[in-house]
């Protein structure tokens, strides 16, 4: 008859090496972040948004400009929905006022969905164009 043995082995797991469980949420891009120094006033500047989901995200997301004054902006659409995985993009149109009627750098772009939100920033200048 033959010996049985029998071995253990027993190793405990760092928890470097469990299975982690992504959270839902999303980044923001603009395409392009900066307007160029010098930047040119009274004409509309064209800038593209993407919404990408991480974690599985889906859902809407709202989207809002702040500026130091004398910019007038308008995205469309104004809001975006993004498959789990996905992309959606909107545009921004910013329009600087009369040369150096205008606040400093940076635009600030913020995306809003329930208690999630990210901001990112367009820079121009400081010099203008007329």
């Amino acid at each position: 008859m033959l010996p049985l043995i029998v071995v253990i082995v027993a190793f405990a797991l760092s928890p470097s090496i469990l299975p982690t469980h992504a959270t839902a949420d999303y980044t923001l891009s603009a395409n392009p972040s900066n307007l160029g120094n010098p930047v040119v006033c009274c004409v509309t500047h064209r800038v593209t948004i993407t919404v990408t989901s991480t974690g599985g995200f889906s859902g809407t997301v709202s989207l809002s400009e702040s500026d130091n004054g004398g910019i007038t902006a308008t995205f469309n659409p104004t809001s975006v929905t993004v498959s789990s995985g996905g992309q959606a993009t909107s545009t921004l149109s910013l329009t600087f006022g009369d040369c150096g009627q205008f606040g400093a750098s940076p635009i600030t772009v913020t995306g809003t969905s329930g208690n999630l939100q990210h901001s990112i920033y367009i820079t121009y200048g400081p010099k203008t164009i007329c």
